[in-house]
């Protein structure tokens, strides 16, 4: 039997940022889906679709990104997350942040296969 790519739920408010990001991680070999804001993120997370990570946006418009994580732990609490955002700051490029990595957006392949890879193994 043939084993399944791990799946990442996308969350993404931006179209443009959202269908590049999709396609980026398609390249790593990943399965995709899509949420386009938080409430949707947390319908698809509630439903019974298997989730192996969440890429989510920090600043997203009714709910940022650690809101969102803080949501989604409450119904599926092991699901690692990795943050991205566009505004540069002490936030971009935390490794270490309590919440879990916080990618630079644009994102280098090589940054995005590190951390994706990385947040993956240790779930």
């Amino acid at each position: 039997m043939e084993q399944q790519p791990p799946t990442i739920l996308l969350v993404e408010d931006d179209c443009d940022i959202r269908d590049v990001t999709h396609a980026l991680l398609e390249s790593l070999g990943y399965a995709v889906i899509e949420a386009s804001h938080p409430a949707a993120a947390l319908a698809i997370v509630a439903g019974a679709a298997p989730i192996d990570l969440i890429f989510t946006d920090v600043q997203m418009p009714g709910m940022n990104g650690f809101q969102l994580a803080d949501a989604i732990r409450r119904i599926r609490p092991t699901i690692p997350v990795v943050y991205a955002t566009g505004y540069a700051g002490t936030l971009a490029g935390n490794d270490n942040h309590p919440h879990g990595p916080i990618l630079s957006k644009p994102y280098r392949m090589a940054t995005l296969r590190s951390v994706v890879g990385q947040s993956l193994k240790r779930h």
